[in-house]
């Protein structure tokens, strides 16, 4: 556990990025879901969000790289495959990687 803590890239830092971002959005903890797609049950995607916030949350099910467009520009704030933010801009498309999730603030 010792060395999980230490390394930025590992599922504790990532929960632990996940679980900050979750507490400072009232979106993310009371807001509306909403799922917009099930790609082929390959991706899935889906919405929270409330009067001041969005997010969308995209999550390949599938063993190869899945391109998704998406209906709103925002952020990656955080991808399953780093366990770190990423903070950057989305256009309006996104290549996820196989069984990648990625959180955006739109």
């Amino acid at each position: 556990m010792k060395v999980e803590k230490q390394d930025p890239t590992s599922f504790h830092s990532l929960y632990k990025g996940l679980i900050h971002i979750r507490k400072s959005s009232r979106a993310l903890t009371h807001g509306d879901i909403n799922v917009t797609s099930i790609n082929d049950s390959k991706v899935l995607t889906y919405t929270r969000s409330d009067v001041s916030d969005s997010y969308t949350v995209l999550i390949n099910f599938s063993k190869s790289k899945q391109p998704v467009s998406l209906k709103n520009k925002g952020v990656v704030l955080m991808s399953s495959l780093s366990g770190q933010p990423s903070k950057h801009e989305v256009i309006d498309h996104l290549n996820l990687a196989a069984y990648e999730a990625v959180l955006i603030r739109n």
